[in-house]
């Protein structure tokens, strides 16, 4: 044994001294990130969309929208979009070493000096509720990339010199605000290599300068949406088409803004306060839910207006085209669609603490989105409908089921959340298997695919055009055992969709191993 050198003793207790100390350091600094998240959770989390921020789970893995560095575990990304969150974004001054923010699509209010954030790169808090000047810390931000801002209620000039001097500057969207001012001289000096700029729907004057000449006018003129029901009428429209409910027309306004608006004909329940419902349905803002913008009321005729997905339903990408020259819908698309329909409707059934069910759930109401995301559409409104239950549909759950005769009205003391899970179930049954949802005797789905597997022959439930993903069936049983969950008889045995988001989350993850 080599005796050990004091010299060498001396510079290795500082070492391990030194090494303590960066461990503690870390330990206290990601233990103040995730005290400052859950207090912005406590103030801003009213629908409590937050759910896996808790003590017991690692925030790092479990907790929604949150990622950290892998060494230092302080919070380096925020993405908390489409979340009703409504409040300040004071608590998370904390979080300094965050890259990536964004909050888009919520009721947010107001935020701390931007000093706190150094090392901000990507900042996305388009559509809320924020007012006031321009936050002039913006520009010391040397790393900042991009910067969205839009559709909120700023006022005042925009220091465009001093933005135009951020190195890295590539995104600059402050549309539909209400800024005032010029947008400043030209500049001989360095500009800055905007690739996307957009001031559109403010209130500015003057000339546009030589280095914005590059974008086009679209970047700086614009309208907002609209505000009464003369502007939806004025706009050309296209027939969508027409079902039981009304008719849904394609409606192009000014802006370039396309939307869908819904007409609805049947007769509706005389309900006490048809606007509180309406609006608080219009509240609920979230990834996978078809929002809706605005409505208009009156005794002849209720107009719904809603947000233009452009990609079709899931119901007519699993069933049209059936024939030659259909492109196959693969498996990991089916299990994106199945995963974003279930966290739409959780986020329905936790909306505001209200046990909220949607009514009509089926794949005709589930929209994709520019983005190929999965989005819930038409939530509540057979609610509003006084119309009778069909008997020849696949997704009721049995529990509506009645001896009564056809006539029956919906008896609204026996819709459920536990009825939405019950047709989610039937939807997941249709992503598996390709087949339209019956309820016709032995061409019942549900019970054609019950037949098959008490008799083990899983693999003949699953769609043909799955049979080139067989390294996948362990994933598709899974499923297959999801959807029989939530398909079971009585009520009380099926699974929240909390739960049933959780586990197909589980089943995407053993995907991507």
């Amino acid at each position: 044994m080599v005796p050990l050198n004091p010299k060498n003793h001396f510079s290795l207790s500082k070492f391990l001294s030194f090494s303590l100390f960066i461990s503690i350091f870390f330990t206290i600094s990601h233990s103040d990130d995730f005290s400052s998240l859950l207090t912005f959770k406590s103030k801003v989390d009213t629908s409590n969309f937050l759910i896996s921020w808790s003590k017991n789970n690692d925030p790092c893995s479990s907790w929604l929208g949150v990622t950290c560095h892998p060494m230092t575990r302080r919070v380096i990304k925020l993405v908390l979009n489409h979340l009703n969150l409504t409040g300040s974004v004071h608590p998370l001054i904390h979080l300094t070493q965050i890259r990536h923010l964004s909050l888009h699509n919520n009721f947010l209010t107001s935020f701390p000096n931007f000093n706190s954030w150094p090392n901000l790169k990507h900042v996305y808090l388009s559509h809320n509720n924020f007012s006031g000047e321009f936050p002039p810390e913006i520009y010391r931000l040397k790393r900042l990339r991009r910067l969205d801002l839009s559709y909120n209620k700023f006022s005042g000039e925009i220091p465009v010199t001093e933005l135009n001097q951020l190195p890295h500057l590539m995104t600059l969207q402050l549309e539909f605000n209400s800024f005032s001012g010029s947008l400043g001289m030209d500049e001989t000096r360095h500009v800055a290599s905007f690739k996307d700029f957009n001031v559109s729907g403010n209130n500015f004057s003057g000339k546009i300068p030589n280095w914005l000449s590059k974008f086009p006018v679209a970047s700086f003129t614009g309208c907002k949406g609209f505000s009464k029901v003369e502007d939806l009428l004025k706009a050309s429209a296209e027939i969508l088409g027409k079902g039981s409910v009304g008719t849904s027309y394609k409606v192009a306004m000014d802006c370039k803004d396309v939307v869908v608006v819904k007409r609805v004909i049947e007769k509706l329940k005389k309900m006490k306060d048809l606007d509180g419902f309406l609006r608080l349905i219009g509240g609920l803002r979230h990834q996978n839910v078809v929002s809706l913008r605005a409505y208009y009321s009156s005794k002849e005729e209720l107009l719904l207006v809603y947000d233009f997905l452009p990609n079709g339903s899931l119901h007519n990408l699993l069933h049209g085209n059936r024939g030659p020259g259909r492109t196959p819908l693969d498996w990991s698309t089916r299990l994106k669609y199945a995963l974003g329909a279930a966290k739409g409707l959780a986020s329905l059934h936790s909306y505001n603490k209200t046990k909220i069910y949607h009514g009509n759930f089926t794949s005709s109401n589930i929209l994709i989105d520019h983005f190929g995301n999965a989005c819930i559409s038409d939530i509540c409104l057979h609610l509003l409908l006084q119309m009778p239950i069909s008997s020849n549909n696949g997704y009721k759950a049995p529990e509506l089921s009645t001896q009564n005769n056809m006539n029956t009205n919906q008896n609204p003391r026996k819709l459920s959340q536990k009825c939405d899970v019950y047709s989610f179930g039937v939807v997941l049954l249709e992503i598996l298997t390709g087949k339209i949802a019956t309820s016709e005797g032995e061409t019942s789905l549900t019970k054609w695919v019950q037949r098959v597997v008490n008799k083990e022959w899983t693999w003949d439930v699953f769609d043909f055009e799955l049979a080139r993903y067989k390294e996948m069936e362990d994933e598709m049983v899974a499923l297959l055992k999801v959807a029989m969950a939530c398909l079971v008889s009585s009520p009380k045995d099926r699974p929240k969709m909390i739960v049933v988001e959780k586990m197909i989350e589980e089943i995407r993850k053993t995907e991507n191993r």
